[in-house]
């Protein structure tokens, strides 16, 4: 009787250690996944913030003296 206890003891124990094992990993692969697509988002969003500033500034300097751009070619 002890020793059936001692051995559903065991499984128990290694199985509660492998859910708790795993609920671990999909916390961190869900957290690592997170922390990459936020990164890229935020990257891609700042590429197209400095694109964005950067094609204003060449356009309205474009538009306004034309005769002046090429004047400093």
């Amino acid at each position: 009787m002890g020793k059936t206890l001692g051995v559903t003891g065991v499984f128990t124990s290694i199985l509660i250690g492998a859910i708790i094992w795993f609920v671990l990993w999909v916390i961190i692969g869900v957290v690592w996944w997170v922390s990459v697509i936020a990164g890229g988002v935020v990257a891609l969003i700042g590429v197209l913030m400095a694109l964005g500033m950067f094609g204003a500034r060449a356009a309205s300097r474009h538009r306004q003296s034309p005769d002046s751009m090429l004047g400093a070619h």
